[in-house]
């Protein structure tokens, strides 16, 4: 148990190659700034650049349609930004290379669910959409591969050791990721549900639609993270920015709607979230107080 200890401490502690850390940089300012943009723009470029990749959106800004497709972008933005943020953060915390080993397995099952989209026609079948998309995921995710081939970290990275290890936060995150899962399958197969809770009628525009199978696919990155948070123990602080962003968005979008920029029903599917947040905030508090009687009655 003492060199498991050990070699997890040595997993967080070994960096990243310097030109990873800079091209996940690179990749989280470009999903944070996508993120904000749609979460936070304007209704009017927002549906112009849906338009630009093939998005068929009304053009009728007072319709009803209109305002769904751009609750439902709002909703993708957010996902964007969470994306953002947890790769941002992982460079400014200077995070070892398990992280990026999980996001480069995040980021092709991202493409790739997209991709089947694309194919198969819930999706915009323009080339727009795979540029703007899917190429930036296989490019990273290929990149990171490649820069890292030959410096052995991660090898070391996926020591067995160091992973399938259950530790305080496993089955509140583990019930994330089902639930994520389900989430992502549910927007995939059946993305009409979507905009019809929103608009409360049973028609959904095709935008919306699409937008709708788009947010499943890319609920798939939560889906990884979540999955891989349970089980390595030195993805430990991915744990808690889980729960500070969840937790975030959820008070983002009850403010957004109290202030009358948002809708309820953002806040409304962002619940679960907040509730399982909420699980793993006692699950840490918990383990941290236990610790502390430990390590009290270890003095005495």
């Amino acid at each position: 148990k003492e060199m498991q200890e050990r070699k997890v401490a040595h997993a967080v502690a070994t960096p990243a190659p310097r030109a990873v850390i800079v091209l996940h940089a690179a990749y989280g300012a470009l999903h944070a700034a996508l993120g904000a943009a749609l979460l936070f723009g304007r209704a009017a470029w927002c549906a112009e650049s849906l338009r630009a990749l093939g998005f068929a959106v009304t053009h009728d800004a007072q319709s009803a349609a209109y305002g769904v497709v751009v609750t439902v972008a709002q909703a993708y933005g957010l996902m964007h930004l969470c994306i953002g943020v947890y790769h941002l953060t992982a460079v400014a915390r200077r995070w070892g290379p398990q992280f990026y080993a999980v996001a480069m397995v995040e980021q092709l099952v991202v493409a790739g669910t997209i991709v089947l989209l694309w194919l198969v026609g819930s999706i915009p079948g323009t080339q727009a959409v795979l540029v703007v998309l899917v190429v930036p995921e296989v490019a990273t995710a290929c990149l990171t591969g490649t820069l890292t081939l030959g410096s052995g970290c991660f090898i070391e990275a996926f020591d067995k050791a160091t992973i399938f290890r259950k530790n305080c936060t496993t089955h509140p995150q583990l019930t994330h990721a089902f639930f994520s899962l389900c989430f992502s399958v549910f927007m995939m197969l059946m993305p009409a549900m979507v905009p019809q809770s929103i608009s409360g009628s049973s028609e959904a525009p095709e935008a919306a639609r699409q937008l709708a199978a788009l947010m499943g696919a890319t609920e798939n990155a939560m889906t990884v993270f979540y999955a891989a948070s349970a089980v390595v123990p030195s993805l430990g602080e991915f744990v808690v920015l889980s729960v500070v962003t969840r937790l975030g968005a959820y008070a983002l979008l009850l403010l957004r709607w109290l202030f009358g920029v948002g809708t309820l029903s953002q806040a409304m599917g962002c619940s679960l979230d907040a509730a399982l947040a909420t699980w793993t905030v006692v699950v840490l508090w918990q383990n941290r107080r236990g610790g502390r009687a430990a390590a009290t009655k270890k003095r005495w």
